[in-house]
C-alpha cells in the first residue's frame, strides 16, 4: 500500500514540477504523469548499479571532494533519465539540459516533502 501511495505522490510531485519549471511543458492528458513517473523509477533502479560501479572506480575522488562528486555523479544519471523521458513523450517534454537538471531537483524535493508529510517513507512508523 506505501509503494502505490509513493507512486502517487511521485506522480503529484512530477506533475507539479512540469508545471512550475520554465522549459518543462505539459504532453497528454495529466494521467499521462503516472507512466512518466513509472518509466523514471524503472530507469534510476537500473541505474543504480552503474552507479555504484562507478562510485567504487571513482572512489578516491569522492573522498577528495568530500562526497560532491557522488552528488554530482548521481545528479548527471538523474537528468539523463529525466531527458530521456521527456524525449518520450510521457507526460512532459523537455527543451534542454538545464530544464532537465531543475526539473529533476524540483522533482526530487517535492518528492521528499511529499512523502515526509503523507508518512510514505520507507520505514514503518
Amino acid at each position: 500500500m506505501k509503494l502505490l501511495l509513493r507512486w502517487i505522490l511521485a506522480s503529484v510531485a512530477l506533475l507539479i514540477t512540469v508545471y512550475i519549471v520554465p522549459g518543462l511543458e505539459p504532453t497528454g492528458s495529466p494521467l499521462s504523469v503516472f507512466g512518466a513517473t513509472l518509466a523514471l523509477a524503472l530507469l534510476n533502479v537500473l541505474a543504480m548499479p552503474f552507479l555504484l560501479l562507478v562510485n567504487l572506480i571513482t572512489l578516491p575522488l569522492s573522498c577528495l571532494t568530500l562526497g560532491l562528486w557522488t552528488f554530482v555523479l548521481v545528479l548527471l544519471v538523474n537528468v539523463m533519465v529525466f531527458q530521456f523521458v521527456g524525449a518520450l513523450g510521457w507526460g512532459f517534454h523537455v527543451e534542454g539540459f538545464l530544464p532537465a537538471a531543475v526539473g529533476a531537483l524540483v522533482m526530487s524535493v517535492l518528492t521528499t516533502v511529499l512523502t515526509g508529510l503523507f508518512h510514505a517513507g520507507r520505514r514503518a512508523s
